[in-house]
């Protein structure tokens, strides 16, 4: 629906009949032309159309909108004039009562100009209000939908067409600073719950007549506005039409947040690892666009989709791109090697402490021996409880206000971690251990790859409690071989590490200058078969 433009008030057209005939015919030409181009509609209102009786208009509307108090109807005289009646029908707080006064009350009210056409032609209602044809509907079920996203309805008496005029300025909050990806350098703008805002952004990053954006409707009771965002001279068409096919078979009653979207159009709906990449910022959007990529957004979602990801992606930070390379080259390596301290810190202690107690010095043996003399528990459980305490004092400082956020999360950690060593309960080095594998997941930029990696964590904990070392590497060597398995629209998750291709790899764990990358699709090379399998598509999907 095309947004609500300028007045145009007519001065000057002739009124001659010859010339009424000749716009008449020219009028219901584009009205029966707009109406054919329309998508059939599925609502149970099984296709009703207007009459050309407003009060009968009215009382189906009336009958669609009932128990709903916020919907107003206005009763007007078009030109001032008695003989031309009219209904404005609108919900009440989504539009602007200013802009509704001046551009649609007052000037259909107005005396007509000198030589303006008939007021009892609906053209001439048309022309006051700069609509055009896509924004005329015969359709009961498209006049409904059209209030409840936020525009005025006119209905006009023997006119069996409404007028609609999208002027939704619902309230939203102001562009602020994103809160998951804190950013130390670079843009410090964030997506907010506004669609056409979050578009907007993305528009004044790449100003270019290929960044493409189509819309979907999704959600048979909330009808969701879904924006898809692509460059046309740089996506690959067979992920962009495999992307649209996702989408179309998503049948389900609302979606009111982009994991919704999310869920259903993965490739493997119960993956514990993120295959699609998720950002609050339009700088990280944009950025991702220009490499070939596809950004979903939601209205009423600050988050966005980008599609296909990869592991080296979610190990990028948006930061990395706004310092010097060896500085970031260095960081990166640290990321990775925080990584690989997370995954195995915790199962390696276990399994020398358990199996291999030779392989450590005397002294240190010595040491944790006393330390664990008074717990109760084997070292794979008493592993397993910090990390379980480390993950909920984690979540309980997301959760709690943000005054008392930083007390909870200090404090409390302090007084439980001293308690329990005093206790007896765990032992101190347990605490260090836990700690430092706790503390070096958080170096992972993805919020989702975070979650992952304590879930890839405990399980190579478990191993390591049963078998020791042997545990340890081979649950290692699965987890690994469960990511090279993973894809994202075909893309194999693990690239450009699996398949090797060393000239993608200048953009992974160490960055090259930007001089140096050429911001090429090189996903493309490692694409596979692209299609979802049917038995992988989530439950509930036709």
């Amino acid at each position: 629906m095309l947004s609500f433009s300028l007045i145009k008030k007519l001065l000057g057209r002739g009124g001659d009949k010859a010339s009424s005939q000749k716009s008449s015919k020219a009028y219901d030409e584009g009205l029966r032309n707009s109406n054919e181009n329309r998508p059939k509609d599925n609502d149970n209102t099984g296709g009703r159309k207007l009459t050309t009786n407003l009060q009968e208009n009215e009382a189906i509307l009336k009958q669609i909108f009932s128990n709903c108090f916020d919907f107003v109807i206005r009763d007007i005289n078009i030109a001032n004039n008695p003989a031309y009646k009219a209904k404005v029908m609108y919900l009440d707080n989504m539009i602007p009562q200013e802009i509704l006064e001046d551009n649609v009350i007052n000037t259909l009210t107005s005396s007509p100009a000198q030589g303006s056409p008939e007021p009892s032609n609906l053209e001439y209602t048309m022309s006051l209000l700069g609509i055009g044809f896509d924004n005329t509907y015969e359709d009961v079920n498209k006049v409904s939908e059209a209030i409840t996203e936020g525009s005025v309805v006119i209905l006009i008496n023997g006119a069996s067409t409404a007028l609609v005029a999208s002027m939704m300025n619902p309230p939203s909050r102001a562009i602020g600073e994103p809160e998951a990806e804190k950013t130390s350098r670079g843009p410090r703008e964030s997506f907010i719950e506004n669609l056409s805002v979050n578009v907007t952004l993305i528009r004044k990053k790449i100003k270019s007549v290929n960044l493409k954006t189509e819309m979907y409707k999704l959600g048979v009771e909330t009808k969701t506005s879904v924006v898809i965002c692509y460059m046309e001279n740089l996506t690959d068409k067979e992920i962009l039409q495999e992307l649209k096919r996702r989408l179309d078979d998503i049948k389900i009653d609302m979606v009111l947040d982009a994991n919704y979207i999310l869920e259903h159009i993965q490739d493997q709906p119960l993956s514990i690892i993120p295959t699609i990449f998720q950002t609050e910022k339009p700088d990280v959007v944009a950025g991702k666009l220009l490499e070939g990529k596809i950004a979903v957004m939601v209205d009423g979602s600050p988050i966005a989709l980008t599609l296909p990801a990869t592991f080296s992606e979610l190990m990028i930070s948006s930061d990395d791109y706004y310092q010097g390379a060896i500085v970031v080259s260095i960081i990166r390596m640290a990321r990775y090697f925080a990584f690989m301290v997370s995954l195995t810190l915790p199962a390696l202690y276990v399994s020398l402490i358990t199996f291999h107690s030779e392989l450590l010095p005397a002294r240190l043996v010595t040491t944790v021996v006393r330390s664990r003399a008074t717990v109760p528990f084997n070292a794979m459980v008493e592993s397993i409880l910090m990390m379980v305490t480390f993950n909920i004092l984690q979540e309980a400082d997301i959760r709690i206000p943000k005054s008392m956020g930083q007390a909870v999360s200090v404090v409390g950690a302090l007084v439980l971690g001293q308690a329990a060593v005093s206790a007896g309960i765990v032992s101190a080095p347990m605490v260090i251990i836990a700690a430092f594998a706790g503390i070096s997941g958080l170096a992972i930029p993805e919020l989702e790859m975070q979650r992952a990696l304590i879930h890839m964590r405990i399980l190579v904990l478990i191993a390591a409690g049963f078998l020791g070392l042997v545990g340890t590497t081979c649950a290692v060597l699965i987890i690994f071989i469960y990511l090279i398995s993973q894809r994202s629209f075909g893309v194999p998750f693990m690239a450009p590490f699996c398949p090797v291709d060393f000239k993608a790899m200048v953009d992974t764990i160490v960055r090259a200058p930007i001089w140096m990358m050429k911001h090429k699709p090189y996903f493309t090379k490692w694409k596979e078969k692209v299609n979802r399998q049917e038995g992988k598509k989530p439950k509930g999907e036709d």
